[in-house]
């Protein structure tokens, strides 16, 4: 089901069986949508990626040549916007990933299997999310950084260095969630 207000490219788009997409989704060429995926309104696929240079002697942003991959059962909540990568290749979100509300996920993201994405959290460019990770509401995570498998991040952290797997980080700027709570308590 296509809701008529989308507007997806006329070609270069590929889109499987059992597809939902919501009232003003936008998707651009080089952006597949695997099958039983649900985009509900205002979601925008191949989205240019915030990466700026001096092109002509201005200040410019840099025109991106990959894609965007949603695996099977990715369910994106409204206004979820995806960039597509760089110098080509595909940003990904994995089997049954659910991302919620007023999220950017940058170019050259790779997000692993029954991912959680939180509202508001804002995920920079090439940085890689295990399975089953869990990223708190209003969570930022810095460029290149590598979250494990089981790792949670939770409400508001900046992740400015790799999580491992299953450690939970707490913060701004994010530490162990352990070492968080031992420090909250001794200022409380």
């Amino acid at each position: 089901m296509i809701d008529p207000s989308a507007r997806i490219a006329d070609h270069g788009v590929e889109i499987g069986a059992r597809v939902r997409i919501g009232a003003h989704v936008s998707i651009a060429p080089g952006v597949v949508v695997e099958s039983d995926c649900v985009l509900h309104p205002g979601v925008s696929l191949g989205v240019p990626g915030f990466n700026t240079g001096i092109i002509g002697g201005r200040q410019r942003i840099i025109p991106q040549l990959g894609g965007v991959r949603l695996k099977s059962y990715v369910e994106l909540l409204s206004n979820v916007c995806v960039a597509r990568a760089l110098f080509g290749g595909e940003t990904t979100l994995g089997e049954e990933t659910v991302v919620d509300n007023l999220v950017y996920i940058a170019h050259d993201v790779q997000i692993g299997r029954r991912v959680q994405v939180c509202a508001l959290v804002n995920i920079l460019g090439r940085v890689e999310i295990g399975d089953e990770a869990y990223i708190g509401p209003s969570s930022v995570i810095i460029n290149g950084a590598r979250i494990g498998e089981k790792a949670k991040v939770s409400i508001g952290a900046v992740v400015t260095r790799d999580v491992p797997a299953g450690a939970t980080v707490s913060g701004n700027f994010a530490i162990p969630h352990d070492r968080f709570l031992t420090h909250l308590r001794s200022v409380r």
